[in-house]
């Protein structure tokens, strides 16, 4: 079952905030969620995403991280709507 909304959040330039569940859930009843991974296909164009503390940019996580405020956005250049894309798969299916 595919539950969508366009999500969106307001960030100040430079700021990193959490992404958590308020603004990525995908639910899969047999698959526990440190097995739904998220592929990120077209990166942000006006920032990038971190996981915990690391300052590297990731183009892969997972929907435990999601759950556990492990994945930030950082806000970075001129103020702009800004948007990425993303696969989510559980292993067996996009």
């Amino acid at each position: 079952l595919i539950r969508s909304r366009a999500p969106s959040m307001k960030v100040v330039v430079g700021e990193r905030v959490v992404l958590g569940p308020d603004n990525l859930q995908v639910e899969d009843h047999d698959t526990p969620p440190e097995e739904l991974h998220y592929l990120v296909i077209s990166k942000p164009n006006n920032g990038y995403l971190t996981l915990g503390e690391r300052p590297e940019s990731v183009t892969s996580f997972t929907q435990y991280d999601v759950n556990h405020g492990r994945l930030h956005f950082t806000q970075q250049g001129e103020p702009s709507t800004g948007v990425f894309y993303f696969n989510v798969t559980d292993g067996h299916h996009r």
